[in-house]
């Protein structure tokens, strides 16, 4: 079923920019796209989503000199609800910053201005992680919403977010049972596959997907571009990994010199404050290294400025000598 390393993959690899798109932002692949947020909203127990429309993924600044913000997949229901969805290689420093930011800037920005009361409109994040984030269980689907501390009686009802960690994903094709687990074992496998699996022929929307999928479907310039995103987002997923090790020296560098001019007052008051401003500008200043060093990984690995501006949230101007 699977592929050799030496062997050409028969379908595209869904984590790629180019691939996602293809397979999810294509109007002829509206039936997938509706496909998988239903697949993926049937684990809140959401009601079937009979439309969506692609919205706009390229949203400027709240200010003129604030970076835009660039999503992969946007679109909003019958109902209003507004879904992104979110593909991730890597684990990044800001991770879970940036999708909160993603739900709760269009929750603010969608809301109809001048209405006499505040009332939000419902937002749901969806990101597929190709990598591990909580390694505490092993649970693959993870919800994250605003509740009160003690209790899980919601505080707000959006945004919502919906956390896939893909590598958590071992079930075989024979034991899947239910839609969800059909799209996280297909997005977590076809990239690897050399012939068409069960699960193609016998469901009319996977065979649809599949058959998108298909490499040797592609134009000659529709391949240079899928490979072109293939070598792209293997550089980025290795600066990532790099940037994760150099993140965590520098947070715990910053923090202990943080500690040691703390310390160094003499008094417990400064002691107490040493520990406070060590412990938050050690955090600060070790995400913004990071970040730079990060970019400057990236940029030696020639990947795009479109790639490396939305990943470090810096703009070009801030990384250009």
């Amino acid at each position: 079923m699977t592929a050799d390393s030496n062997e050409m993959p028969l379908y595209l690899d869904p984590f790629t920019d180019y691939g996602f798109k293809t397979l999810f932002l294509e109007p002829r692949n509206n039936d997938l796209l509706l496909g998988l947020i239903n697949a993926v909203m049937e684990g809140i127990d959401h009601p079937k989503i009979l439309r969506a429309t692609l919205t706009n993924t390229d949203h400027p600044g709240f200010q003129k000199e604030k970076k835009r913000v660039v999503q992969d997949l946007e679109c909003i229901t019958e109902t209003g609800t507004t879904i992104i969805v979110e593909v991730q290689l890597a684990r990044e420093v800001d991770f879970v910053d940036r999708m909160g930011f993603y739900g709760m800037r269009a929750a603010i920005v969608k809301t109809k201005r001048g209405a006499k009361r505040y009332s939000l409109v419902p937002v749901v994040v969806v990101c597929f992680m190709n990598f591990i984030h909580r390694k505490e269980n092993a649970d693959v689907l993870h919800v994250a919403e605003t509740t009160y501390r003690n209790s899980s009686t919601p505080f707000m009802d959006t945004p919502r977010y919906i956390l896939i960690e893909v590598p958590k994903f071992h079930k075989a094709e024979a034991d899947l049972k239910t839609s969800l687990e059909e799209w996280i074992w297909s997005m977590a496998n076809m990239s690897r596959m050399q012939q068409p699996p069960g699960l193609a022929k016998k469901d009319t929307l996977m065979g649809h997907l599949f058959e998108e999928a298909k490499i040797g479907n592609f134009t000659e310039e529709d391949r240079k571009r899928y490979h072109k995103s293939l070598e792209e987002s293997r550089k980025m997923k290795y600066a990532l990994e790099y940037l994760q090790e150099e993140a965590q020296i520098m947070k715990k560098e910053a923090l202990e010199q943080g500690l040691a001019e703390g310390r160094a007052i003499g008094l417990e008051e400064g002691r107490q404050e040493g520990r406070h401003e060590g412990q938050k500008e050690g955090h600060e200043q070790g995400i913004h290294d990071a970040k730079r060093i990060m970019a400057k990984e990236m940029i030696q690995y020639d990947i795009s400025w479109e790639t490396i501006t939305k990943i470090t949230g810096l703009t070009r101007a801030e990384l250009e000598p």
